[in-house]
């Protein structure tokens, strides 16, 4: 078995926070630069699209994640599929 050495990338950027339109299209623009850049994969942080949302834990998380879930993207929908 041989292995063969490639290029990786984690993203450590800000997405469009609770943007799922906007998220979507700044993860295709890393991505397509990062490919530019001979990178064969990269990985964006957990909870990226549609942003962490830190004022959960403020109250109860189903209060929390009300705003959260309007933006959040599915796995198997639209977004996920261009991404």
């Amino acid at each position: 078995m041989t292995q063969q050495a490639f290029k990786v990338a984690a993203v450590q950027a800000a997405p469009a926070f609770l943007d799922l339109e906007g998220s979507v299209e700044k993860a295709v623009s890393l991505i397509d630069d990062a490919g530019a850049q001979g990178v064969k994969l990269i990985a964006l942080p957990e909870t990226w699209i549609p942003g962490y949302p830190w004022w959960i834990w403020l109250g109860a998380p189903a209060w929390g994640m009300q705003n959260v879930a309007e933006e959040d993207a599915a796995g198997d929908g639209a977004e996920a599929a261009f991404v």
